[in-house]
């Protein structure tokens, strides 16, 4: 005759409370290194206007149509910025009548 000894079977339980442990440990270890890392250094504030004038950003205007314009900002100093942006823009063509003047000659041709 053959004796079996019927014990819990404790191996599905001893991985769950494994995984449990390891996982509160990883947490704890997470909170501690982040409470003792060094705060980011704060980005500075700039209004558009004044840090184009300080030679902070460089700034271009590109537009699409009449409604619509990609604003292009490009940072030149070593720190992050946070920029205030006005709520309207207006652009103004340079180059928009080619052949102008000359005594309303017709663009010059000779008309």
């Amino acid at each position: 005759m053959s004796y079996r000894s019927k014990t819990l079977n404790a191996h599905p339980l001893s991985r769950r409370m494994f995984a449990g442990i390891l996982s509160c440990s990883l947490a704890l270890t997470a909170s501690v290194a982040l409470a003792d890392a060094p705060e980011a250094d704060p980005a500075v504030d700039a209004e558009l206007f004044s840090a184009i004038e300080e030679g902070k950003i460089d700034v271009k205007f590109i537009p699409l149509d009449t409604t619509k314009a990609n604003v292009l900002v490009r940072n030149l100093t070593d720190q992050p910025m946070t920029l205030q942006l006005p709520a309207r823009f207006a652009g103004v063509p340079v180059a928009r009548q080619f052949g102008g003047g000359m005594g309303g000659m017709g663009g010059g041709m000779g008309g």
